[in-house]
Order: C-alpha cells, then structure tokens, then sequence
C-alpha cells in the first residue's frame, strides 16, 4: 500500500524514498531510536539502515544525538523538516489507499486489513524493546 512514495522515488514531489518514508514512520511513533533498534523494526540489515541513515541526516530529515548513558550509541530524532515531509508523505499515501481500496466492501476492506496486519506482525516478531536494550548493550 505504501508503494506510491517508492513508485515516485526521488524524482516524485515529495523528495523520499519507501524505505526513507518507513523510518521516519517507525521514528515518528517512537523517537529516539538508535540505527539497529530501527534496522530492526525495519526489517533491514544494520548497513543498509547506516545508509539510510546517512542519507537521511544528509537531508536533514533526521538527526542524531549521542545517548545520555551511553555516548557510543546514537539515537535519530526526526527534525522539524522532517516531520513536515512526513505529514506531506502521509497525505500522498492515504489518498492512494483510499483510491486502492474504493473498488472494495467495506466487508473486504474490513478482511484485506486484518490479513495485512496479521502479515506485518509476523515480520515485526521480536522486535521488542527488551531485546533492543540488551542488543545496544553489546
């Protein structure tokens, strides 16, 4: 559903990438994360999230703060302008997914959403937080 922000890549007028949108909609819900709690709950590897990483800060649409007991670790925020994109991003995509489901029931939304969320929890299974404290320690 949220193919509409990678169909346009860059060149689309949002200026982000579906991988870019979906970090910044992780951090949007929980700010402070540090690069392998989000490659995590991403579903990417830690290099690919680093170059996600990279390129976001690059264009200022997140930005990194050293964590408060540990200075090696650094947690990514999302900055003004990236929320700004973001709120502009979600726009994009409910209108899509809005268009995607009209020519369904509302009894087949209804069951497109579950099996979707039932598809989503599988991927994101242990991703919890007690595991991303224990990973960061190491």
């Amino acid at each position: 559903m949220r193919s509409i922000i990678a169909q346009r890549g860059r060149s689309g007028p949002l200026g982000v990438t579906l991988h870019q949108y979906t970090a910044m909609s992780i951090l949007e819900r929980r700010e402070g994360l540090s690069s392998a709690q989000l490659a995590r709950r991403h579903v990417v590897s830690p290099q690919a999230m680093h170059q996600l990483i990279a390129s976001m800060e690059r264009d200022r649409l997140i930005e990194r703060r050293p964590d408060a007991a540990n200075r090696r670790i650094l947690r990514a925020w999302l900055t003004e302008h990236g929320a700004d994109v973001l709120r502009e991003s979600h726009e994009a995509v409910d209108a899509v997914e809005e268009r995607m489901l009209s020519v369904l029931t509302t009894a087949e939304a209804a069951t497109f959403a579950r099996a979707v969320e039932r598809c989503l929890g599988a991927l994101s299974e242990g991703t919890g937080d007690a595991d991303d404290t224990m990973r960061d320690a190491s």
